[in-house]
């Protein structure tokens, strides 16, 4: 199955990715690219995959995990693109379902908290009710635990899906 990934010609113009090194930034294409990826910008990728197609420095960049673009769970092996879903939008309850499910998918991450934000953010609240249980308590607990004055809103919010 084809999928489609929305890349912006105005990626060269934004101020994150011009901050990139030349190999951050086929790091970033890979991962918004990559045959790994899924419809919600948030899924596994093993560093070994990453050399392969990149080499070493490509995965050591990759690591870092220090661009608002991306972030990497090295633990978990997964990748989060924090504006996927901006530039490629779930418009149907299907495409909502879809990403549900593949963020169901994956293995609890820290990255998971930041993941559901963005899935409010660009799906709505309402979509809030496609998660699972298991997953919702998940990210409350963790959002709790960081006692930040957004992970707190965040932790209210899923009480009342839970």
């Amino acid at each position: 199955m084809s999928r489609y990934t929305t890349i912006t010609t105005d990626i060269w113009h934004d101020k994150e990715f011009k901050k990139l090194s030349a190999v951050g930034k086929t790091v970033y294409l890979f991962v918004l690219t990559s045959p790994y990826s899924n419809q919600c910008g948030f899924y596994r990728l093993p560093l070994d995959c990453v050399e392969f197609a990149l080499g070493k420095r490509g995965a050591e960049e990759l690591k870092k995990n220090g661009t608002p673009l991306y972030r990497y769970d090295e633990d978990n092996e997964v990748v989060f693109i924090p504006n996927y879903l901006k530039y490629n939008v779930a418009k149907s309850p299907q495409q909502i379902n879809g990403v549900a499910r593949a963020a169901a998918s994956l293995p609890y991450s820290y990255l998971t908290v930041d993941f559901t934000e963005k899935y409010i953010e660009y799906c709505g609240e309402e979509a809030l009710t496609r998660l699972p249980r298991p997953l919702l308590q998940a990210v409350q607990m963790a959002a709790l635990r960081r006692a930040t004055r957004d992970s707190m809103a965040l932790a209210s919010l899923l009480e009342s899906y839970i």
